[in-house]
């Protein structure tokens, strides 16, 4: 039985607190695991995820599993895997247990840093306890859950908020919020991975639907991998485009899994760009 038509049948028997079907978990496996997974979108026939590295991707484990095609984009970091007409009932299966694999994911991570042993004091007490951030931009800050758009308001991508930004400001810059590099930057440049010395690690994404823009709006004042300099300018949005085209309006800003800063405190209502916002602790 193919997986699209398994999909039928674990959607009928789909609920809260069952656990997460040996298929799914494959699937996601093969993406390089839930945390690799940045967003979870679909056609009639393909998955179509960005991913956070490729090189996890495993392109014969698809195949297996029943893939007719997997169409890599490198510069982008975006995956298009052919399963076949049903493909988006897949999606919501992954979607629907993609909290539950972080949980695991996450007790799998604790428990291999307990069995660590760190015998260098030096080491410990020279970590970065919390990190200043500044507001990227500048707007009301709201909720993640306010989206409504199934991933990031439900925690899929990891823990944060999003900037409501005024689109009769006409162009903007997007400032860096720490010293940091650049660790992705699709060529539609409407989201970004950065990430500090640290090891803090954030994900903007420049409006939830940006990607029908194709880049037009958007000037990257660097590229990937390139250092930044806390406000410095990363990117420069035109939001009369958006407003024209009728672009969502929040820049949504999310701590990755992979971060070794990972809490949000001291969080302000109101962003004002390049002044602080608040401060990413341990």
């Amino acid at each position: 039985m193919k997986l699209v038509e398994k999909v039928e049948l674990l959607l009928d028997q789909c609920h809260a607190d069952q656990a997460v079907p040996a298929e799914i978990k494959e699937v996601v496996t093969a993406f390089g695991g839930v945390n690799n997974i940045l967003a979870f979108n679909n056609s009639v026939s393909e998955l179509r995820y960005d991913v956070k590295d490729l090189s996890a991707v495993n392109q014969e484990q698809l195949k297996a599993l029943g893939a007719t095609k997997v169409t890599i984009f490198d510069r982008e970091k975006h995956v298009q895997v052919c399963f076949g007409i049903g493909t988006e009932k897949l999606n919501k299966l992954i979607k629907f247990f993609a909290p539950k694999l972080k949980e695991e994911q996450s007790e799998h991570v604790a428990q291999e840093q307990t069995e660590v042993v760190d015998n260098s004091h030096s080491k410990s007490t020279n970590e970065v306890q919390e990190l200043v951030v500044l507001a990227p931009v500048a707007g009301q800050v709201v909720a993640l859950n306010s989206l409504n758009d199934g991933v990031f308001s439900e925690g899929l991508v990891g823990k944060g908020f999003a900037i409501a930004m005024d689109l009769n400001q006409g162009k903007i810059n997007v400032v860096a919020p720490f010293d940091g590099k650049i660790s992705m930057l699709p060529a539609s440049k409407n989201q970004l991975i950065f990430t500090a010395p640290c090891g803090a690690e954030v994900v903007m994404l420049l409006g939830q639907d940006s990607h029908k823009l194709d880049g037009i709006g958007f000037e990257a004042h660097f590229g990937l991998n390139a250092s930044v300099k806390q406000g410095e300018t990363l990117i420069s949005l035109d939001l009369s485009r958006f407003a024209a085209e009728k672009i969502d309006n929040h820049l949504v800003f999310v701590v990755t899994p992979d971060s070794k800063l990972q809490t949000i405190v001291e969080l302000g209502q109101t962003a004002i760009a390049g002044q602080k916002l608040f401060k990413l602790a341990k």
